[in-house]
């Protein structure tokens, strides 16, 4: 970061009171216009204000859940062995319903094959009389 500063300031070109200064021009100030109005200072600060508040409580929220983030490598390697088991129960608990369904499946194919089947007769028997 500071060598890039320093970068920037090397190429930045000369700035207009650096100029002045070296060419012996009078510097030129105008302090009879107000920048802001009363009004506008007040509205302004009190935006700041509420700027600044929020950006600390997101500061607060951030360094709340550091100690989270920073763990031991043993308080992480356990961590993930919890997430590990808890995903070989979730991964046995969808087998299960995968071979129910399955067995439902099975159930239902041989259902409509037997309904299918008695269709079948029923009609090769009306043909027949």
């Amino acid at each position: 970061m500071v060598d890039s500063l320093g970068v920037l300031q090397r190429d930045a070109p000369p700035s207009i009171t650096d100029y002045q200064l070296r060419n012996g021009l009078p510097m030129v100030s105008d302090t009879t216009k107000a920048v802001w109005t009363p009004e506008q200072l007040r509205e302004q600060s009190e935006e700041a204000g509420k700027n600044l508040v929020a950006a600390c409580l997101e500061f607060e929220k951030m360094l709340d859940e550091l100690p989270t983030l920073i763990r031991s490598e043993e308080d992480q390697t356990n961590r993930l062995k919890d997430f590990q088991s808890q995903n070989e129960n979730q991964t046995h608990l969808l087998k299960q319903k995968i071979d129910l369904a399955e067995d439902y499946l099975q159930i239902v194919s041989n259902s409509i094959e037997d309904i299918t089947n008695n269709r079948l007769q029923v009609r090769h028997q009306s043909k027949k009389k």
